[in-house]
């Protein structure tokens, strides 16, 4: 993953050399083949490279022109439709173009809306060297990082923002309502960070700034169309080329290509389509977990195995929490502690040559949402309803009818509800349902501005045409989910690796949201689609797989081997308790419980996430905000 950062003075001050160094140094990770710095007195923009596809071998960036200074992060993969939408501009074999070179062209042909029309994982930032301009963008899915923050005179920005840390002139100080809604919701919003100034550029959008102002505009937005065939043989066959092209699109790299692989549908149907669809070379590797614990998938990895596709063990003993500042909050910048084993596959994926690792998050999201049930409701069709009811249990064994058809009555009401009693509603049970969700130890303040967070959007959530459509977008997009794309990402850009999620991609995800739910789920069966899609890609053992692995009593575990530091961490002069974000009382109350027996449930690791996140705000407030770790972020 390379690196943005960068100062813009439209007060024509000077952009100090010292001041960009520092920026570059606290970034120095994603400098894996270098960088190079462009300055003109006021303006300076630097470029981390990490050389992953095959264009960038040969690319100089920041490129610059008469016209413009571009620092580009990514991967462009509509690169021949944008190509032909600047045919005006482009001159020799556009195949040999790198993609900043591309933006550069489309810069030219549409100005900041270019944006908008550029696919792919990206974040760019471009000076106008004309109009005195800086343009910073996100692509939809908001794959790749960007923050600014105000500096005297002007704008600094970064891909990380303990870049923007480093600059003299932008604090550290935390976002209490953001902080909040990230440690109690598990919410990004795409904007607004937990640290008080720093901005992220939102996905989708485009931050133009000059000496007059900042603007922020939307340049891509969802699809809401609707797509409807007259088979399912024919939804399966369009599934199956955009999950072949996004899976490709992935590939494009100059080296090998890891895939992390569970054995799970997901994982393996990216492994499986990789491996036929040539290009890279695609490499599999796994965490094995402990034989016969409920995250044991080895019988599945080995039937990958028997199909004629390596994937290599890495073998996990015991999950735990990477504690040690500088490889936990440190790289993941935001209060949360990744698992080691998931460093000793990055590192491993390293080691073997690779640049990119495929993962297989969101295929839960946007492959096996039920809110479709509500839209058969809608529609009158009982019967159908009835049908995915009963299939569910046979397909999800794991998951309890109850727990099935509650989750459907609490999405029905969500939608079918007036609104003036779904407001009433939130305020009422919000306020219960708080204070059940959000552990004791946690202040009063610092929980109601959660749940105040949590209110706001649910009072501004976009509506769509139907339930699957909403729920389909908003899986793929939500700040749930950011957050978890952007904790896996900054970890992973530490050992020189861009994480690219296929089930990510937005004209996949396009096309989900499009067709009808009831056929994603044909005949209520969990990924009915994707199965077969994949059907003579993926041994049946897994395509037809009925069960999950359950990673809940390793999450409980890993929590409980913290727990020595978490004791030392949490006492009641803490920082977090000091900045008042913990109640160092409810501290001493409660949280001796929890390592006395509140973490032995097999079934729940809603109580274990919720100590290691308390751990993480710790050490995060000490590391970002002004702890003993802090000299050196």
């Amino acid at each position: 993953m390379s690196g943005i950062f960068g100062i813009v003075h439209f007060d024509d001050g000077r952009a100090s050399d010292r001041d960009l160094a520092r920026l570059a140094f606290a970034s120095r990770h994603r400098a894996v083949d270098g960088y190079a710095i462009w300055v003109d007195r006021s303006v300076a923009i630097g470029h981390q490279h990490s050389r992953v596809t095959p264009e960038s071998a040969t690319e100089q960036q920041p490129l610059v022109s008469s016209a413009a200074v571009i620092s580009f992060d990514g991967r462009l993969d509509n690169r021949d439709d944008l190509a032909r939408s600047c045919a005006t501009v482009l001159h020799g074999d556009v195949r040999t173009l790198s993609d900043a070179e591309l933006i550069a062209a489309a810069y030219r042909v549409f100005g900041a809306e270019c944006a908008g029309r550029m696919i792919g994982d990206f974040a760019f930032a471009l000076f106008d060297r004309v109009e005195r301009r800086l343009v910073l963008a996100r692509d939809l899915m908001g794959a790749r990082p960007l923050y600014y923050a105000q500096c005297r005179g002007g704008i600094v920005f970064a891909s990380d923002m303990k870049a923007l840390l480093a600059h003299p002139d932008v604090a550290a100080r935390p976002d209490e309502d953001a902080l909040a809604d990230l440690v109690l919701n598990g919410y990004f919003d795409g904007e607004r960070t937990w640290l008080d100034g720093v901005s992220s550029v939102p996905p989708g959008c485009v931050v133009a700034a000059s000496s007059e102002r900042v603007v922020v505009s939307r340049v891509a937005d969802v699809d809401d169309r609707e797509i409807r065939y007259n088979s399912p043989a024919e939804y399966s066959e369009h599934f199956r080329v955009l999950f072949t092209q996004a899976v490709s699109r992935r590939l494009r790299s100059a080296h090998p290509v890891a895939v992390s692989v569970s054995g799970g549908l997901d994982s393996s149907s990216i492994y499986c389509m990789a491996a036929r669809s040539g290009g890279a070379t695609a490499r599999g590797f796994t965490l094995a977990f402990p034989r016969h614990s409920a995250a044991d998938e080895h019988a599945y990895v080995e039937e990958l195995r028997a199909s004629g596709l390596d994937v290599e063990d890495i073998a996990v003993d015991d999950v735990r929490l990477v504690t040690h500042v500088e490889h936990g909050v440190a790289r993941t910048e935001m209060p949360r502690l990744p698992w080691e084993c998931q460093d000793a596959l990055l590192a491993r994926a390293r080691d073997a040559g690779c640049r990119v690792l495929l993962d297989g998050f969101c295929g839960d999201q946007v492959l096996a949402g039920r809110a479709y049930l509500v839209d058969l409701a809608r529609a009158g069709r009982w019967r159908a309803v009835g049908q995915h009811l009963r299939a569910l249990p046979d397909w999800m064994p794991d998951v309890s009818p109850r727990l099935l058809h509650k989750q459907l009555a609490g999405e029905a009401a969500r939608r079918v509800a007036p609104s003036w009693l779904m407001r009433a509603a939130r305020h009422t049970i919000g306020r219960a349902r708080a204070a059940r969700r959000y552990p004791a130890w946690f202040t009063a303040n610092f929980r109601e501005r959660a749940r105040q967070r949590g209110l706001d959007r649910a009072r501004t959530r976009r509506r769509f045409r139907t339930a699957h459509q909403e729920q389909c977008w908003g899986s793929a997009t939500s700040g749930h989910y950011l957050a978890t794309v952007l904790q896996t990402n900054n970890t992973a850009s530490a050992f020189g690796i861009d994480v690219a999620y296929p089930y990510r991609d937005r004209d996949l995800v396009a096309f989900l949201a499009a067709i009808p739910g009831d056929v994603i789920s044909e005949a209520g069966v969990p990924k009915a689609l994707l199965r077969h899609a994949v059907h003579g890609v993926l041994p049946d053992a897994i395509r037809l797989r009925r069960t999950k692995a359950d990673g809940t009593a390793l999450s409980n575990r890993a929590t409980q081997l913290a727990g020595a530091v978490a004791r030392q961490s949490l006492g009641p002069e803490c920082l977090a308790a000091r900045a008042g974000f913990l109640d160092p009382r409810a501290l001493r109350t409660h949280l001796p419980d929890v390592f006395n027996g509140g973490l032995d449930r097999d079934d729940d690791a809603n109580v274990g996430w919720r100590v290691a996140d308390t751990l993480a705000l710790e050490l995060w407030v000490g590391h970002f905000c002004g702890g003993p770790d802090a000299a050196d972020n």
